[in-house]
């Protein structure tokens, strides 16, 4: 494979590679938008579940009772709330993760990518002097008198 085409195979790496970052950006992005969503129905949850106010009195055993159950039925989902979001934010730190690991294999690519671009170019630059020294010194050898 020639030098050229080697260097468009590491260019179409590196926007693989790119568009590898993009999605676990992506994902990680959509994982702290679910987190939030749990921390705002756990503050949600927090507020219906406090005591009344003084002037909501409890009146009667029934309405005490309803409470009673109202606050348990609360408490079992805010629970449950708070064990989805720590799952949430351990399934989110592997997302980070998997995001460093990502950007890390883009920049070894582009790494890669530069260095042999950097190589090609001082190839063809030498090619280029070569050609130029070797007119030069034609140009030089019609110049000079011969004896």
């Amino acid at each position: 494979m020639s030098k050229a085409r080697s260097l468009q195979a590491l260019n179409v790496m590196v926007g693989v590679r790119q568009r590898e970052v993009e999605r676990a950006a992506d994902e990680l992005k959509t994982k702290h938008a679910l987190l939030q969503r749990y921390r705002n129905n756990i503050s949600l949850l927090e507020q219906l579940g406090a005591p009344p106010s003084a002037g909501q009195a409890v009146f009667s055993s029934s309405q005490a009772m309803n409470m009673s159950a109202y606050k348990g039925q609360l408490s079992q989902i805010k629970l449950s709330q708070q064990q989805d979001l720590a799952l949430s934010e351990a399934d989110a730190e592997l997302s980070r993760q998997s995001l460093l690991a990502a950007r890390l294999k883009r920049e070894a690519m582009a790494q890669v990518h530069d260095a042999a671009a950097r190589h090609l170019l001082r190839e063809m630059e030498r090619r280029e002097q070569k050609h130029a020294d070797e007119a030069a010194g034609l140009s030089w050898q019609r110049q000079t008198p011969r004896f």
